[in-house]
C-alpha cells in the first residue's frame, strides 16, 4: 500500500495536479489572510499541552496507588530509578510519566519515517523499537556521566571540610567554600544562608543540601546534622570516615570503568564486524545483486542495522543498571 501510495504521489500525471492544489491553498491562505505560523505554533502547543496532561494524570494515578500500598515490580522501579537520574543530572522540570510520552512519541515519529521509506510494517517496527532503546541507553549514559562528575566534585569538597569540622559545619564551610566547584558552590552558600540568616533548623537545611548534592553527600549530610546538634568528643574524628569511603569509591569506580572500558571495545569490535561483513555482501562478491534486489535481502540489511542497535543498547544498559544498583544502595545507607 505504501508502495502504491508513493508511486500515485511521485507520478508525473498526478504532479501538475498536486502543483494546483498547492497553489490553491497558497492564495487561499494569502487571500484570507490565515497567519500559518500563528495556526501551526497553536496546534503544536494543544498537542504539546495534551501531552503534558496525560503525564500529569499517570503520575497522578502512580502516586495514589503508591500511597495505598501498591508496589510496582523490580524492573518498574529500574526503569524510574534510571529517569530519575536522568532528570536530576540534566535539571529538567518534568516527571518520569512525562519523559515516557517523550519516548512513545519519538518511537510512534520513527516508526512513520521507517513505514515510508521500506514500505514493509514489521521491519519497521523491528528497527524502531531497538533504535529507541539505544537512544534511550545514549541519553540514560550521558546523563550517568553528569552524576559522576557531579559525584567527584563533592567528594573532593568532603575530603577538604572533614578533616576540619571541629569549627562546626557551617563554619567549616564558609571558610573553605572557595574549595568547592562552582558546580556547587551555590548550593553550599546557600546552606549557610539558611543557618546565618534564617531560622530554619539545621536538619531541613541539611536535607535539602543532600537532595541538591546526591547520594555521595548523604552519609556526611547524617553526621552532620548530630554534629551540629549534639557534638561530643571523638565525633569530628567520625567525619575521616567519609574520606576513606571516598578513597574506596574512587577504586571501585576506575576498576569499572575499566572493565566497562574492556566490553566497550567489545562491542565496538562486534558492530564492526558486522557492518563490514554487511558492506561485502552488499557490494561485493556473488551477494551484491541479490542483497540489493530482492525482499530476503531487505530483510537481511535490516537484521544487520537490528543487531547493531541491540548490541549497542544491552551493552549499554548493563552498565546503567549496575550503576544504579549502586546507587540505590548507597542511598538507601546513607538516608537510613
Amino acid at each position: 500500500m505504501i508502495r502504491e501510495l508513493k508511486d500515485f504521489l511521485f507520478s508525473p500525471d498526478v504532479l501538475p495536479y498536486l502543483l494546483a492544489l498547492f497553489a490553491f491553498f497558497l492564495f487561499t491562505v494569502k487571500y484570507w489572510k490565515i497567519d500559518l505560523r500563528k495556526q501551526s505554533t497553536d496546534i503544536g502547543a494543544g498537542v504539546f499541552r495534551k501531552l503534558i496532561a496525560l503525564g500529569v494524570e499517570n503520575h497522578r494515578k502512580r502516586v495514589q496507588l503508591e500511597q495505598i500500598g501498591v508496589k510496582q515490580n523490580k524492573y518498574k522501579r529500574a526503569y524510574r530509578s534510571i529517569l530519575k537520574n536522568v532528570i536530576e543530572a540534566y535539571e529538567l522540570r518534568i516527571t518520569v510519566e512525562h519523559f515516557t510520552i517523550f519516548l512513545m512519541s519519538l518511537w510512534v515519529l520513527f516508526l512513520a519515517l521507517l513505514v515510508w521509506i521500506i514500505e514493509d510494517i514489521f521491519l519497521s517496527v523491528l528497527i524502531a523499537t531497538p533504535a529507541i532503546v539505544a537512544l534511550f541507553a545514549l541519553i540514560v549514559t550521558s546523563a550517568k556521566e553528569r552524576i559522576r562528575h557531579r559525584d567527584n566534585i563533592v567528594m573532593d569538597f568532603l575530603d577538604v571540610v572533614c578533616p576540619l569540622i571541629r569549627r562546626g559545619v557551617t563554619a567549616t564551610f564558609e571558610r573553605n567554600l572557595d574549595a568547592a566547584s562552582p558546580h556547587i558552590r551555590g548550593h553550599i552558600q546557600t546552606y549557610i544562608n539558611q543557618r546565618k540568616f534564617s531560622t530554619i533548623t539545621v536538619d531541613k537545611a541539611m536535607d535539602d543540601l543532600a537532595e541538591k548534592l546526591g547520594p555521595r553527600f548523604y552519609e556526611f549530610a547524617r553526621k552532620a546534622k548530630v554534629f551540629e546538634q549534639n557534638a561530643r568528643e571523638g565525633d569530628a574524628e567520625s567525619f575521616m570516615d567519609i574520606v576513606e569511603m571516598n578513597k574506596l569509591i574512587r577504586t571501585f569506580d576506575l576498576r569499572a570503568d575499566a572493565l566497562f572500558e574492556r566490553k566497550k571495545q567489545d562491542m565496538l569490535g562486534r558492530i564492526a564486524i558486522i557492518i563490514v561483513v554487511a558492506i561485502y555482501a552488499n557490494y561485493f562478491g556473488i551477494s551484491a545483486e541479490f542483497m540489493k534486489e530482492t525482499a530476503f535481502g531487505l530483510v537481511v540489511n535490516c537484521l544487520v542495522v537490528v543487531a547493531c542497535l541491540t548490541i549497542y543498547a544491552g551493552s549499554q544498559l548493563v552498565q546503567i543498571t549496575a550503576k544504579v544498583a549502586d546507587e540505590e544502595e548507597s542511598s538507601m545507607g546513607g538516608k537510613g
